[in-house]
């Protein structure tokens, strides 16, 4: 009950006598006729004020809702955006990673609007991102670059013409986008400008502090994190190793300047891409011991993880093993939760046709409490059934048990399709005594058969020879779990049995018409008897049900 509201209502809705207020003024009797008492002479209404312009009036009220808002702790970039729309729909296409629509609405914003630097650096990383997907999507890589490259140096001339702040980490993102697109050339004149911007320093002169560079506007921008990203891109253009180990000298020793992850992982890019796997791991414990000494530094930056992908990029595979059980015995990074780093191991293993590695990977990441997802146990499984069609049969069969039991240990459900993509795989190897296994292997799991793993079963028949009972057998027992679960068999169950006893000729394709004569409606009953008719005259194509 709002007892204020019905208070409200009573003093609007008085009774004339006896809910009149009591008045402390005393009673006048009514005044003569051509006198006015004072008390009773009418008043003024007072004067309204001068209506204001619409804009001043929002103007104030936006004021008022901002000093509102600074009130409950909002910080003031969301407050901006907020009376902003179109820096609030910039910032919106950046939590997207629609690079397109960001790069379009910094066109339109700069000059007009502040953008803030932590918005600067979050534009420079969706534009990386987007330059990576595109070059694992699109396999013209000339076009990704045409694409991307604009966009790029577009922020670039902006912040050497001052339009936006200077900032270190905004030449960091830069020099890996250069990097990443593989324009060495364009990164390297950019790496000289910013070289020949710090402060020179002459044999046997003092170093200099790193917060002494004032001799030119962007020295105080150019910290040890760009001198890591400068040694990865000049790596990647084929600078020598003196060379890039010249630079690392000069940021640490010369220049003193603070160390930083990015510095350590430029100097594991180079020995990594010369072979050099004890300067690798000496580089990486140094930043691997700033890690745990800095409170600043986040700890979902995929530090390991991006070791790993350094490794796999010049295949040195057993050093890349090595890592993943270093960040096992630390703790599982976020990254590899996530299991992206995982994913990334397999897919390069199995380029390489190494599944005893991919084995290894998956029962060290599960051991130590990683999180698999289908895509592991997918991936793993799809690149076993590839890289052994011409394995022997106890070879292979060992190497899924393996893969098998290693999912028991740790309990990891294997999806049914797992088994159906098996069952189609071994069909695909005309081994029919392997997809009697992996039935075997659903039923220790206690998986029962699905309406897909029988028409898998049925498409794993018509590739393997002597296979009439079984694919009899395994009909009836499909159309008895449609039944139960009053499913209609579709035609296409039809279609498939009749290509699984195709082999057989005239004896299949009557007991499958004398199958659908009991079964079907008059419709499906006559593309049915139409296809066996084709089959009989040699006029049938498959190609519309494979």
């Amino acid at each position: 009950m709002n007892v204020g509201r019905i208070a409200r209502s009573l003093s609007r809705h008085r009774h004339p006598r006896c809910c009149r207020p009591v008045s402390s003024k005393p009673f006048l009797p009514p005044a003569p006729p051509g006198n006015v008492y004072p008390e009773h002479r009418p008043r003024r209404r007072p004067e309204r004020p001068t209506a204001r312009p619409a804009e001043a009036r929002r103007a104030e009220a936006g004021l008022s809702a901002h000093k509102d808002l600074q009130g409950l702790g909002v910080s003031d970039n969301m407050i901006e955006g907020a009376f902003q729309p179109d820096l609030f729909q910039f910032r919106y296409a950046l939590s997207n990673q629609n690079a397109f629509a960001a790069m379009e609405l910094y066109t339109s914003l700069k000059g007009v609007v502040s953008i803030s630097i932590p918005d600067i650096k979050c534009l420079l990383t969706v534009i990386v991102n987007h330059s990576r997907k595109l070059r694992l999507e699109c396999p013209d890589f000339d076009a990704v670059v045409r694409e991307t490259k604009p966009w790029i140096q577009t922020i670039q001339r902006d912040i050497q013409d001052g339009t936006l702040s200077q900032q270190a980490l905004h030449w960091v993102k830069i020099l890996d986008f250069y990097k990443e697109a593989r324009a060495y050339d364009e990164g390297t004149q950019l790496w000289n400008l910013l070289h020949k911007s710090l402060p020179k320093i002459q044999p046997g002169e003092e170093p200099c502090e790193y917060d002494d560079f004032s001799s030119e506007k962007q020295s105080k921008n150019v910290d040890s994190r760009v001198f890591g990203s400068a040694i990865g891109l000049l790596t990647k253009a084929g600078c020598p190793l003196q060379h890039c180990e010249a630079l690392f000298k000069e940021a640490t020793d010369k220049r003193q300047l603070p160390p930083s992850l990015n510095l350590f992982r430029g100097m594991t890019t180079l020995y990594a891409h010369h072979s050099r796997l004890p300067e690798f791991f000496q580089y990486f414990t140094r930043a691997e011991n700033l890690r745990r000494s800095s409170d600043y530094i986040p700890r979902s930056d995929r530090f390991y993880e991006s070791a790993i992908y350094q490794l796999l990029e010049y295949k040195h595979h057993d050093a890349a093993m090595t890592m993943l059980e270093r960040a096992c015995r630390t703790g599982l990074e976020t990254d590899l939760v996530r299991g992206e780093g995982i994913s990334a191991m397999f897919r390069e293993f199995k380029k390489a046709g190494l599944t005893n590695y991919m084995l290894r990977t998956f029962r060290l990441y599960m051991s130590h409490g990683g999180s698999s997802f289908h895509t592991h146990t997918t991936l793993l499984l799809s690149s076993i059934l590839e890289l052994h069609v011409v394995t022997p049969h106890n070879e292979l069969v060992a190497v899924v048990e393996e893969f098998i039991a290693i999912c028991r240990k740790f309990k990891v459900a294997l999806p049914i399709s797992s088994y159906n993509a098996m069952i189609v795989g071994f069909g695909d190897m005309k081994r029919p005594d392997l997809v009697d296994q992996v039935i075997s292997w659903m039923l220790e799991n206690n998986l029962a058969p699905q309406q897909n793993t029988y028409r898998s079963l049925l498409k794993a028949f018509r590739l393997m020879p002597n296979t009439f009972e079984k694919a009899q057998e395994w009909w009836a027992t499909m159309r008895k779990l449609q039944k139960q679960k009053q499913l209609n068999i579709e035609e296409r169950d039809w279609l498939m049995i009749l290509r699984a006893v195709e082999k057989e000729g005239e004896k299949g394709w009557s007991w499958v018409e004398r199958d659908a004569v009991n079964e079907l409606d008059q419709t499906t009953l006559f593309k049915v008897t139409r296809w066996i008719h084709n089959l009989r005259a040699g006029h049938a194509h498959w190609s519309s049900i494979d």
